[in-house]
């Protein structure tokens, strides 16, 4: 059996997530997929079966919330776990890094992968490539289907496929985790809402992984625990969320919102 434990702050992990389980169950192989945001009951996962582990890539590192949880996570004694990320451009060498911490609970690590993915942020301190629209986000997830599939092979086989552990991925992924949190703490403290833009639907406050918004008698306060996972910031109908008074441009600073109906999945239920 193959559990696929996932966190997605905007839905390119939650897409990879659901082809895996997908490719997998092609190969003939159980699978199930679960979001860390909801329980995960870990005495239903037996010992010879095959964990994976899924998170998009922040700063050469896996969110907060997926940290947090590998944290929380039962000692592995000698269970296997595989890791896959998912990027929007280089990602040094996190899924490396976040198995050794697997590796240091006791749990074996079989495959590492990361996938291209759309890019997320395009914020005043973020200056990326300009977020795609769904039907865009889309077709550059199918594009690593072959890739998926691959990987699921390579999960189902004795063979490990470790990647990402070479000098320059250690430089590249070191150099970005050692300024994250500041980096981080810099972007989520210039949060804001424009009040003229909010229309009170309290959806940032319910969909937030980390609980860091919370609304006052109609004021919006941000809290210190922002994982920067753009969910907030995507997912608002009036783009009342922004990053400063220069981030109001939605011309300028257009919101990604995932791929096809990811952010109505993620308004009934935490993903």
């Amino acid at each position: 059996m193959y559990h696929i434990l996932y966190f997605s702050g905007t839905g390119n992990t939650h897409w990879v997530a659901n082809e895996l389980e997908h490719q997998l169950i092609k190969l003939g192989k159980e699978a199930k997929i679960y979001s860390i945001e909801n329980s995960v009951d870990f005495t239903a996962i037996k010992p010879d079966d095959h964990i994976v582990i899924g998170f998009p890539v922040y700063g050469s590192n896996a969110p907060y919330p997926m940290q947090k949880f590998i944290s929380t996570m039962p000692e592995g004694s000698g269970r296997l776990v595989s890791v896959f990320c998912t990027q929007a451009s280089a990602s040094g060498d996190t899924g490396h890094h976040i198995s050794e911490t697997l590796k240091a609970k006791g749990y074996i690590p079989h495959c590492i992968k990361h996938f291209k993915a759309p890019n997320n942020i395009h914020v005043p301190s973020f200056r990326f490539t300009k977020p795609v629209t769904c039907k865009q986000a889309d077709a550059l997830l199918e594009k690593q289907i072959p890739n998926i599939e691959k990987y699921a092979k390579e999960i189902t086989e004795n063979k490990k496929a470790i990647r990402g552990n070479y000098m320059f991925a250690h430089l590249v992924g070191g150099l970005q985790r050692a300024y994250l949190d500041k980096m981080v703490a810099k972007a989520s403290a210039q949060m804001m809402v424009m009040k003229d833009r909010c229309i009170n639907c309290n959806t940032c406050t319910k969909v937030c992984p980390t609980a860091n918004i919370t609304c006052d008698d109609g004021n919006y306060l941000f809290g210190k625990n922002c994982t920067m996972c753009m969910r907030c910031y995507s997912i608002c109908p009036t783009a009342a969320i922004c990053f400063g008074e220069k981030n109001s441009n939605t011309k300028k600073y257009p919101r990604y919102k995932g791929h096809t109906g990811f952010f109505e999945i993620c308004k009934d239920s935490n993903q």
